[in-house]
């Protein structure tokens, strides 16, 4: 059985993050175990020599500015690069040791001092700091115009798997930021399927069975099973994906309390539920509206699922007081932990646009005239599959630069909930750094004719900018797995490395 996880301030300001409090992930043993495993991979560094010899990692410290600026660094594989980096800031408050991350990170851009002469060396770094460096190593942006904001990263750092902390404390600790960089390396690179640790593999910093045998499991895999279950309660109490024809719903949502009573689990969380009008192509986002509120859901605590689940605004419709289901620490971090919460989850639609997982759309007046349309689009058919909601056209269009560029369509039939006419393309991986895509692998049909399935494998990995914040992955080193709901034409990916 679970043992209880509580909600714990993480610094100064109002501003809160979660704690994992199971037996084997909330105590200083634990912590210590994994800052000696990042340690092994070069990516913290103890601050001295314990009396027998072990590194003492000072993890009840709050780490200043620089510490978290080398774990930035590192994080992005830049470890030797740093290191070998002449000196070029203009700080005088920067060790010599540290010459080279500083002015490194200084001139890409990474980071920017305190004052034209000051870094800041000693100051202490926030959590917002922390978990804004390790979501830039995740290639998400802070500037004007980006993902985030630097002072409010809540959000999307719950959304990318980085926010859980098991450190008790009313301030950012070392600890803290041992337990944040774990969680970072298995947390995937913006718009890709990569994790982070498979890029510091991919750029050298260690090999895959280096990092297999310092983490032969998760660090936090309790808190993600219990994660998990919460987004599988969301989306069973309030419809997500494609509904109503060009409304795409998503979620994104931070846990704030988590009490274990015994014969249930109480989970309070912070939901946004965000609702994109798509364009008639499904390439753009028309319209965006969302609702942030906060539920309270209670699990068993053996088998982890949903008993029930009520939301602030339910409770209080019944005239009941949320200060008797909600903690003080929950009720006065609402405010604080929602900003940035809508924008995350119209990102998280934005980039299933852009990755082509709802498929570009076009409509014609028939069946028939949009099954025309799609083969004369195409010089050569490859594969063609009926099934009584669609047509599966595989194929090519030949005759054009750098080769024929291949296509998959869908091109729905009457009766079916898309629609008549409507055709849709589906995603295909880059096969070069021109962007041209690959011909789908292994096209086939479930036995009920309603998911199709496909895959494409690569070899090798290709990559621009590797290991740095504007890293572009062209693709993997893998198997391209995607998996195609025939109802509604969206598609999902998982990606199965290579050994």
């Amino acid at each position: 059985m679970l043992c209880p996880l509580i909600c714990l301030l993480l610094c100064r300001m109002p501003i809160y993050a979660i704690a994992s409090n199971y037996q084997t992930e909330n105590n200083v043993g634990f912590d210590a175990a994994l800052a000696e495993k990042l340690n092994k991979l070069g990516l913290f560094m103890g601050v001295s020599a314990n009396i027998d010899g072990t590194n003492d990692y000072d993890l009840d410290r709050k780490p200043n500015r620089l510490e978290a600026l080398v774990m930035l660094v590192r994080a992005l594989g830049k470890k030797s690069q740093a290191e070998a980096y002449p000196k070029t800031h203009p700080f005088a408050d920067v060790p010599s040791w540290a010459d080279g991350y500083v002015s490194y990170a200084y001139d890409k851009g990474l980071t920017k001092g305190l004052s034209d002469k000051l870094f800041g060396s000693k100051e202490t770094a926030s959590a917002e700091m922390y978990l804004t460096f390790m979501l830039r190593a995740l290639g998400y942006s802070d500037a004007e115009g980006g993902d985030f904001v630097w002072n409010a990263p809540w959000a999307l750092a719950a959304w990318c798997g980085i926010l859980p902390s098991s450190q008790l404390g009313t301030d950012f600790l070392r600890a803290d930021a041992v337990d944040v960089t774990c969680a970072a390396l298995y947390s995937r690179l913006k718009g890709s399927q990569t994790t982070l640790y498979e890029r510091l593999i991919s750029a050298g910093c260690f090999t895959r069975a280096q990092f297999a045998s310092v983490f032969a499991d998760r660090p936090s895999n309790s808190y993600n099973r219990l994660d998990t279950q919460i987004s599988k309660a969301i989306a069973a109490a309030r419809k997500l994906g494609l509904s109503d024809g060009s409304k795409y719903s998503a979620e994104c949502h931070i846990i704030t309390d988590i009490n274990d009573c015994g014969d249930v689990i109480k989970v309070s969380a912070l939901v946004c539920l965000g609702d994109a009008a798509l364009s008639e192509d499904f390439g753009s986002i028309r319209d965006f509206k969302e609702t942030i509120d906060l539920w309270l859901l209670e699990l068993d605590p053996d088998t982890m699922e949903c008993l029930s689940c009520r939301t602030a605004e339910e409770l209080a419709a019944q005239g009941l007081s949320l200060e008797s289901y909600f903690s003080g620490k929950t009720l006065t971090a609402r405010e604080t932990l929602s900003k940035g919460m809508s924008d995350v989850c119209k990102m998280s639609v934005q980039m299933q646009i852009d990755e082509g997982m709802l498929g570009y759309r076009k409509r014609y007046d028939s069946y028939d005239k949009a099954l025309a349309a799609v083969k004369a689009s195409i010089t050569e058919i490859s594969q063609n599959l009926e099934t009584e909601l669609c047509t599966i056209i595989s194929g090519k269009l030949g005759g054009v630069p750098h080769g024929p560029i291949p296509y998959l369509y869908l091109v729905y039939k009457p009766g079916s909930y898309v629609g008549e006419g409507i055709t849709v393309r589906l995603p295909l991986p880059r096969e070069n750094y021109i962007g041209l895509m690959s011909e789908p692998e292994n096209l086939k049909l479930s036995e009920n004719s309603l998911t199709l399935y496909y895959s494409k494998s690569f070899s090798k990995r290709l990559v621009f900018d590797e290991g740095l914040p504007s890293e572009n992955v062209v693709h993997e080193a893998g198997t391209y797995s995607y998996t195609v709901d025939l109802k509604t034409g969206v598609t999902s990916l998982t990606v199965f490395p290579n050994g």
